[in-house]
């Protein structure tokens, strides 16, 4: 039952750092399986069946819900023409990161930014970033 728990804890974690929803189906099967061992004892290929069963159930049927609401995250148009200062290095071919206000953001740019220059927020594709130099 702890290992579910912990499985369940580690996959929600990871959810946490990638917010695309997906490791949530896991997550859920994993600390439903532990509640399933709370209630019964199972051999572990059973574990295993319960695990992923769980898993596509939540999945089918948690999907259509996540997909009806859109959670689009809001983004002030103040950000554009903002200043913000490089936090790591970017490269025309690899995104960096930059610090806008408190919040860090991943940046790429046309040019070679080094850490701690400065630099001007161009446009906003998503949840990235282009800069250029001040």
């Amino acid at each position: 039952m702890s290992l579910w728990i912990c499985i369940g804890a580690l996959l929600l974690i990871i959810e946490m750092l990638s917010a695309t929803f997906f490791m949530l189906f896991f997550s859920l099967a994993a600390f439903s399986t532990a509640l399933i061992l709370y209630c019964i004892t199972l051999p572990l290929h059973f574990q295993i069946l319960a695990f992923s069963l769980l898993t596509t159930l939540y999945f089918l049927f948690l999907r259509k819900i996540f997909k009806r609401k859109k959670f689009a995250v809001q983004i002030d148009e103040d950000l554009l023409h903002r200043k913000a200062i490089v936090h790591e290095a970017i490269t025309p071919n690899r995104p960096g990161k930059v610090l806008i206000g408190d919040t860090l953001w991943v940046a790429t740019s046309s040019q070679t930014l080094i850490q701690g220059q400065g630099v001007k927020v161009l446009s906003l594709n998503n949840l990235t970033v282009e800069v250029q130099a001040l």
